[in-house]
């Protein structure tokens, strides 16, 4: 085991003792001690703090080393002053616990008035009556919702079979006329007059409006929906290009279009530098979609999640923790093959995989030799994206972060603030090194109660 890997362990097994068991809050071990110094001994607080500077040293300057044996003793000596200390602390509440039961053992012997029982008795039943008032309550709002709920499903469902009725009725008519002109056209004519059509297929209408934005025309953001500057802009081309001019495309028309032969407009000479710029900018409108929707689709739809055996343990206030063992695995060369669309790694070298790891760094998307001009401003949209899994248990919830912001340098560290690399793990097992130091799997779902365990089932993941 590495001089790090020691440092790192012996100083997350303290960190451990003190945010689990003590309570300790904050961000590290100098932070942790210094929320709980109060409760720990002087001479264990100054090992502790020992073996925090050690582990940061070792992480931060490049071959700092230290002696093994002193650094594990010293791990040692504080794990079991803390353990100790928690004994005497909980044998202090167990004595204390059994002073206060001695003591009500003694008050319940003394006879209590008769004002004084009917009292009491009148609180119990009024409290009763209340609980049983609210829960009703509860009850009827529930039963409430649930038929407001089922009633608005009905309503959608009768909705879908009107619109999958319409759809069929559509198709069908128009597979009879398909039908019927086939069947009317001669077999001597080889040749046919294309049909003017209005175009109304999204995929076909957005690169229409691409096309149109690359030549000049102002065709409006490249959406797929018509609209009056898609109208205008196909108006002019069909003006500039001799053709009819009523806003429509027929397939022969289409076929020009994306030709080199299509006229641009009076503005636009073919080649200037504007024409690149407009066809730079539809480009990265098309980058922005496959980043923002189509890679998050991916992860969505084809990431692999399976949980493993949960393990559960009960905390002093009465709740409980349950741990999750998580593995996943997404479609990797999937993953690569779109980044490596518009991002590149060093000096211009493709984009690949390091381990189970895809890293994408802002001044490689920056640099002179990016993929694309635009790769710096599309990594801006990049770093907007966040990946996790959630895990649910009842009415609770812990999470694993598998694609976002990280900064690395002896290790990954996950970040919410905008970093200069974004990484997606592409798949991890239990006991692996996850994108956090304080996201691991297995997962802790904490402060569940027996109702929750009773009723939640077992826990449940989902790709988010």
């Amino acid at each position: 085991m590495s001089q790090i890997e020691t440092a790192v362990r012996g100083s997350k097994k303290i960190e451990a003792i003190l945010r689990d068991r003590f309570g300790a809050e904050g961000r590290g071990l100098h932070e942790y001690l210094n929320s709980v110094e109060h409760r720990i001994p002087e001479g264990i607080v100054r090992k502790a703090r020992f073996i925090a500077s050690v582990r940061n040293k070792v992480i931060h300057e490049e071959g700092e080393s230290f002696d093994l044996d002193s650094f594990n003793q010293a791990v040692e000596y504080v794990t079991s002053g803390l353990n100790k200390i928690l004994m005497q602390e909980q044998a202090e509440r167990e004595k204390e616990a059994h002073r206060q039961s001695k003591f009500h053992e003694r008050m319940d012997t003394r006879k209590p008035s008769k004002s004084v029982s009917r009292f009491w008795i009148l609180v119990a039943i009024t409290s009763v009556l209340y609980f049983w008032w609210q829960h009703q309550n509860e009850k009827y709002n529930r039963t409430r919702d649930a038929k407001k709920h089922s009633q608005q499903l009905e309503a959608l469902r009768s909705q879908l079979a009107d619109l999958k009725a319409q759809l069929v009725s559509v198709e069908q008519t128009s597979l009879q006329k398909t039908a019927a002109s086939q069947a009317s056209v001669p077999p001597v004519i080889e040749k046919t007059i294309p049909v003017r059509q209005k175009v109304t297929r999204a995929p076909e209408l957005k690169e229409i409006q691409l096309r149109l934005n690359t030549l000049g025309y102002a065709a409006g953001t490249p959406d797929g929906l018509p609209g009056p500057a898609t109208s205008a802009a196909i108006r002019k081309f069909e003006e500039q290009n001799k053709l009819l001019v009523d806003g429509k495309l027929s397939a022969a028309e289409q076929a020009l279009l994306s030709s080199k032969e299509a006229i641009p407009a009076k503005n636009v000479s073919r080649g200037t530098l504007l024409a690149k710029a407009r066809l730079s900018s539809s480009e990265y409108d098309q980058a922005y979609e496959d980043i923002s929707a189509k890679l998050v689709r991916l992860f969505r739809e084809k990431t692999a999640v399976t949980l493993g055996s949960a393990d559960v343990a009960q905390n002093t206030d009465g709740t409980y923790n349950v741990r999750v063992p998580v593995s996943w695995k997404m479609p990797e060369q999937e993953v690569l093959s779109l980044l490596s669309r518009y991002f590149n790694g060093s000096q211009g070298s493709p984009l690949s995989l390091s381990g189970n790891e895809v890293k994408i760094r802002k001044y490689h998307a920056e640099s002179s030799s990016a993929v694309k001009p635009y790769s710096g401003r599309l990594f801006e949209a990049l770093q907007k994206i966040e990946i996790e899994i959630e895990v649910s248990l009842g009415r609770k919830m812990s999470k694993l972060v598998i694609a976002g912001n990280a900064r690395c340098f002896a290790g990954c560290d996950y970040r919410q603030e905008p970093s200069t690399d974004w990484i997606v793990q592409t798949r991890g097992e239990p006991g692996e090194r996850t994108l956090s130091y304080k996201q691991e799997t297995p997962v802790v779902i904490e402060g569940l109660t027996e109702s929750d365990l009773q009723h939640g089932g077992l826990p449940v993941a989902v790709v988010r």
